[in-house]
């Protein structure tokens, strides 16, 4: 090996050992702050917080010889990706020690002990995002790109329990109106808990592309276009495939009545170069538990105001599961009688309302991208 690939290879390295040694720091932070809050134990809680500068400290001086490294050995390929990734999975890092230090703050503020079942919650959400975070840091260690998919996957386990959490605290509140002060301060604790296991998540991602060259997935939107008889429906999933078909995936569903397209509907988008596939429209019948486990990320589009007007399931519960974004527009009906050519101009004004929405819908979250 050459003189200057040793040097490379010994600079990289101990890059790599100074980001473990941080990342134990980090890690028992993480603990200690949990433990402070379920002990009680305000003095373990303040030196979490204290000890953040010190991790602060570490992280920048990473930080600074990583960018060091790229000045003096100008990396490409592997070498350039692996300084990218650990420059990113230090902000991971710093991340997770400013939640050791927000749950460290909740702690100091509890008085009395936490409820045991709401105790029991933050220990198991807890030991979850720690087992996840020392399996990132392992993955991270042996440059372990098949460790990190499978880390991945259970930091995705993870976000599934905070619907059910949320509820549990909701209910506390209810019955007991004194406890509100403390069960808002628990709702912050557990979304840093949560987020504990998405930067661990984000920690594999980045070594995933450094040892595999693999970038990271962007986030796939299903958008689902609603109202009673899929007519302004059905033109917005329509008008969503042919102007972004790559930017999301359409569905569209009647709310009351399921009819079949017009043949005006039908002729219409013809002109428009859509032509609609002969399939019987959808019924929206999700019952309001299999709405409450849809996982992914969606956004209902109600094509005539307040969907709960018209979407049952949504009647039956309390509020919309917070990873589903509701959408409300307020599109004229689709007129059925009139003289040809005005019914034309309808269409027409009903199809531009429409495809501004779409458009405006898209590039809220694809921006340039938008294809």
């Amino acid at each position: 090996m050459a003189i200057y690939e040793e040097r490379l290879y010994r600079d990289l390295t101990q890059i790599r050992e100074n980001v473990l040694a941080v990342g134990d720091k980090v890690l028992q932070a993480y603990k200690n702050s949990v433990h402070a809050l379920l002990t009680g134990n305000h003095n373990l809680a303040k030196q979490v917080i204290l000890g953040d500068e010190l991790i602060n400290n570490a992280l920048h001086r990473i930080d600074e010889r990583c960018h060091k490294f790229i000045a003096i050995h100008l990396p490409s390929g592997a070498h350039l990706r692996t300084i990218s990734s650990i420059i990113r999975v230090n902000i991971e890092l710093e991340r997770i020690g400013d939640y050791a230090v927000t749950i460290s703050r909740e702690a100091v503020q509890f008085d009395t002990p936490i409820p045991k079942e709401l105790a029991y919650e933050i220990e198991r959400v807890a030991d979850s995002s720690n087992s996840t975070l020392q399996m990132a840091m392992e993955a991270f260690k042996q440059n372990n790109a098949e460790m990190a998919q499978t880390t991945k996957k259970m930091a995705k386990a993870v976000e599934t329990v905070f619907e059910a959490i949320l509820d549990r605290l909701v209910q506390t509140c209810q019955h007991a109106p004194e406890a509100t002060e403390d069960m808002f301060r628990l709702m912050h604790v557990f979304t840093k808990l949560i987020r504990v296991a998405d930067q661990a998540s984000n920690i594999c991602t980045e070594l995933i592309f450094a040892v595999a060259g693999t970038q990271r997935i962007p986030r796939t939107y299903t958008i689902w276009f609603l109202d009673e008889n899929n007519t302004l429906s059905k033109m917005a999933e329509c008008i969503g495939r042919k102007l972004y078909p790559k930017s999301a995936e359409y569905a569209s569903f009647a709310t009351k009545a399921v009819t079949m397209p017009t043949p005006m509907l039908i002729e219409f988008l013809d002109r428009k170069g859509i032509v609609i596939a002969p399939e019987r429209p959808k019924m929206f019948d999700l019952s309001p538990q299999e709405f409450q486990n849809l996982s992914g990320n969606y956004i209902i589009v109600s094509m005539q105001g307040p969907i709960k007007q018209h979407v049952s399931p949504l009647n039956a519960l309390e509020r919309i599961p917070y990873r589903i974004l509701v959408m409300e527009w307020d599109v004229k009906p689709l007129p059925t009688e009139g003289e040809r050519g005005q019914l034309q101009e309808e269409y027409e004004a009903r199809y531009r309302d429409i495809a501004s929405k779409v458009s405006e819908l898209i590039q809220a979250f694809k921006g340039e991208e938008a294809d």
